[in-house]
């Protein structure tokens, strides 16, 4: 039997003042001399897990069990709350604001989430997980660049905004960049409130 195969990955959306600071910032930053693959920020997200390649059929199967997993879960802040670049300032690949998960939920949803991916044979990035929005890709950039520093030294506002949901995505790869779209949303529980 065909099965039709996608590119995906789960990730959560960004609330909607956030997002327009994250665009000015970025916007900021355009104008600085360097090679940047910008995120497009329409389509503007947090990843959690990154699966790959997925048949359609495993989308069906597997949906329960991440919505289980999401009813176990109820909304939470997030916030705003640092720049940075991976893998280091010296050697800049992926220009970021990070996020403020005080409360570690964005974490454990995102290790639930690698462990049912990994348990239906999906290989799963154990690294440590650094919550985070890119911004852009460094294709090249000089060493202290005035970019480097503009981003390294922004001042983020105090956005924070509830996480009352996470999306399983489905990324086509086009010479203009990735488009985005939702295969599924999975609401988190909100206990009859929220």
């Amino acid at each position: 039997m065909y099965l039709e195969t996608y590119r995906t990955f789960f990730g959560v959306e960004i609330g909607a003042p956030a997002g327009m600071f994250l665009s000015e910032l970025q916007n900021d930053l355009k104008k600085y001399p360097g090679r940047i693959k910008w995120t497009d920020m329409s389509a503007i997200h947090i990843t959690l897990s990154f699966l790959g390649d997925t048949a359609s059929g495993q989308i069906e199967t597997l949906s329960p069990l991440f919505q289980k997993l999401c009813d176990e879960t109820s909304p939470f802040l997030v916030a705003l709350n640092e720049t940075g670049v991976f893998p280091h300032a010296n050697s800049p690949q992926i220009l970021w604001v990070g996020l403020d998960d005080e409360t570690q939920t964005l974490s454990a949803l995102k290790t639930k989430i690698d462990d049912v991916a990994y348990e239906a044979g999906f290989a799963v990035d154990r690294r440590s997980f650094v919550p985070h929005i890119t911004l852009g890709r460094v294709k090249f950039l000089k060493p202290a660049s005035e970019l480097l520093h503009q981003l390294l030294s922004a001042e983020l506002p105090s956005l924070e905004w509830h996480v009352r949901s996470v999306n399983w995505y489905r990324s086509i790869l086009k010479p203009s960049g990735a488009e985005y779209s939702i295969l599924k949303k999975f609401e988190l529980f909100n206990g009859g409130s929220v």
